[in-house]
């Protein structure tokens, strides 16, 4: 071997290093690693890697709010919760003609989902037991065809703070309906869910009574 060569070879090393640091720094977008043998044994120059980018974050929408509806017809007021609406009934309620969620005697509670409520009112000259019973009577006249003659279940309630009484149908769906007589009218809440074949739904419990806790009757 001739005695220069080492000499030589690290020259051509050190030359060979120099230019691919210059392609590097001329490129700082890439991210090279240089292995480069014979020269200072495992030795390795690297890039500068591009800092990682975090993944930007939509922000959720904000729920709706509950919205407050007054009932032009029946005089109560009733808080639904965000995404819910109000329909007005467009005749009032006789106090004997057939009434269901989409009659039009009924103010109608629409949900975002398959549940609804509805409400109507009327004059009554007798307590709340009587009422029940008429609201029973009634359920049974207009609607035998799809619900049982009586209420799976029969519960007392409160309703603004008066007494009330909460009938469980089994219909084929869920169908719940608190009664309450206040100055002298009769007053029906219902709610349905044609998602539910039974009287009781734990999520449609809580539902139903969130909007009879918001309800408020009339003063006079």
């Amino acid at each position: 071997m001739l005695s220069g060569s080492g000499d030589l070879a690290s020259r051509l090393c050190a030359q060979c290093q120099h230019q691919r640091v210059r392609r590097i720094v001329q490129a700082p977008w890439l991210a090279v690693l240089l292995a480069i043998s014979g020269c200072a044994s495992g030795t390795v120059v690297s890039g500068t890697p591009s800092p990682s980018l975090s993944p930007s974050i939509a922000s959720s929408p904000s729920p709706a709010p509950p919205t407050s509806f007054t009932s032009p017809k029946y005089g109560y007021t009733v808080m639904l919760p965000g995404g819910w609406r109000a329909l007005e009934a467009t005749v009032a309620w006789n106090g004997t003609s057939k009434t269901s969620s989409d009659t039009p005697n009924v103010d109608r509670w629409l949900s975002p989902t398959e549940a609804s409520g509805w409400a109507y009112a009327a004059p009554f000259p007798s307590d709340l037991t009587a009422y029940s019973k008429k609201t029973v009577a009634d359920t049974l006249k207009f609607h035998s065809s799809t619900c049982p003659p009586t209420p799976e279940a029969q519960s007392p309630i409160a309703i603004d703070g008066e007494p009330g009484v909460l009938l469980a149908y089994d219909c084929g769906i869920l169908i719940n309906v608190a009664v309450a007589v206040h100055h002298g009218v009769g007053y029906v809440f219902a709610m349905r869910d044609p998602s539910v074949p039974a009287a009781t739904d734990p999520t449609d419990a809580a539902i139903f009574a969130g909007l009879l806790a918001s309800v408020r009757f009339p003063a006079s």
